[in-house]
């Protein structure tokens, strides 16, 4: 019952916003929208009106190859992502729910199917790609499936950028009883984690082992070292990582700069956030490194912050739709819905070109947003030429999703 009246409730705000601008369409517009039939049910809207099905396509490939091997399902995973999509939760919990009951999973299965909760399903929030994640390691851990350091770096991966709750020193001392042996990949995922929450004590002490180990540190640690001494209140010790890095001859790239302008941001230090985006533009570095600077701030930064950023990106045709969607989504997932429409109105286009980022009205809908928000902004993309279909789009990923 409450999925019906969830569709009836946005079929009701669809069809509102749809007959206010019916009138300012022209023929061939108001020739798809006059037609919606609303005494009928969500699947034959979108079939008869939309031309797309209600039913989930994903679900419904996994359902039919039940009787097939996982790899089958694994290839139909890496299709999607090949196309620059990403995953939603009900597909992941379908494989996942199947590789629960098979009888084998290769090693590479299993790396995948971890990796699959992280970045991959972007757009799920957070807490759900961490019980995704932990799902999946149940299932390994039930099954008594030999992992080895692959896979526990993958676990990892995901854990640290949900920032879960977990010691890092207990989960080098569970590989240490597993005898198995971390690497350096290892090492500075569980520095992160150290940092995240200013533990400079605890990063050190991994930086030991990496030490003793004989390994080198990399430009990410360093990032993490930069962010954990500005949260452990040393911004002189942030920035004494910086020279180190000179020092050493390794390069700035994404990861400094992000960790320099959280570690400013934290600090109120943002004539400093200016010098550093100077910087960025002297040295003719790409707007690649702009929008992942801006994807590493989201959740760490202020939106004014975060502003600043975007507005130093010149609107470019070379500017990659698939980061620009990566970060969009984060921006979204974060509340912060207005940046990320900002973000999207850098997408170049011609005057002739009306349908681009079909992702944006997808990704409203889909982060649960306010559906009076949702149709502003569909709205608002048609009238402005970036996309006729926009109310489609949204109307299709919220059916997908309910």
């Amino acid at each position: 019952m409450s999925y019906v009246l969830r569709v009836l409730k946005f079929r009701s705000y669809f069809s509102t916003a749809a007959r206010s601008f019916i009138n300012n369409s022209s023929i061939i517009e108001r020739s798809l929208y006059f037609k919606l039939p609303i005494q009928l049910g969500p699947a034959k809207i979108c079939q008869r009106t939309f031309g797309f099905q209600h039913s989930q396509p994903k679900d419904d490939f996994i359902n039919a190859s039940r009787d097939k091997t996982l790899e089958s399902d694994f290839q139909f995973l890496d299709s999607i992502l090949e196309r620059g999509s990403f995953l939603n939760k009900k597909t992941l919990e379908n494989i996942i729910t199947k590789a629960s009951y098979a009888d084998e999973i290769t090693p590479s299965q299993a790396v995948f199917l971890l990796s699959c909760c992280g970045n991959a399903s972007i757009l799920e929030s957070r807490a759900t790609r961490r019980k995704l994640v932990s799902r999946v390691w149940k299932i390994y851990q039930d099954k008594g499936l030999p992992l080895d350091i692959s896979h526990y770096n993958a676990f990892l991966q995901i854990l640290v950028e949900t920032e879960a709750e977990f010691s890092p020193l207990e989960f080098l001392a569970t590989l240490e009883e597993k005898n198995i042996k971390p690497n350096r990949i290892t090492y500075s995922r569980l520095i992160a984690k150290f940092c995240q929450k200013g533990d400079i004590d605890g990063a050190n002490k991994i930086l030991e082992h990496m030490k003793n180990n004989g390994l080198e540190i990399n430009e990410y640690i360093f990032s993490s070292l930069i962010l954990g001494n500005a949260r452990a209140n040393d911004l002189d010790g942030a920035l004494a990582v910086v020279d180190i890095m000179k020092q050493n001859k390794i390069n700035n790239g994404p990861d400094t700069y992000a960790a320099l302008i959280q570690a400013y941001a934290e600090h109120k230090k943002f004539d400093e956030i200016d010098a550093v985006l100077s910087d960025v533009k002297k040295e003719l570095l790409s707007e690649n490194l702009l929008l992942e600077i801006v994807c590493s701030l989201v959740s760490r930064c202020s939106p004014s912050v975060i502003e600043k950023v975007i507005d130093s990106l010149e609107n470019k045709e070379n500017m990659p739709l698939a980061l620009i969607r990566q970060t969009c989504s984060h921006m979204i997932f974060a509340g912060h819905d207005e940046l990320a429409y900002k973000l999207f109105k850098k997408i170049p286009r011609n005057e002739n070109q009306n349908f681009i980022g079909s992702f944006f009205p997808k990704l409203m809908a889909t982060a649960g947003n306010d559906l009076y928000k949702v149709v502003k902004y569909c709205d608002d993309l048609r009238k402005n030429g970036y996309n006729i279909i926009s109310f489609e789009n949204a109307l299709e990923s919220y059916l997908q999703d309910h």
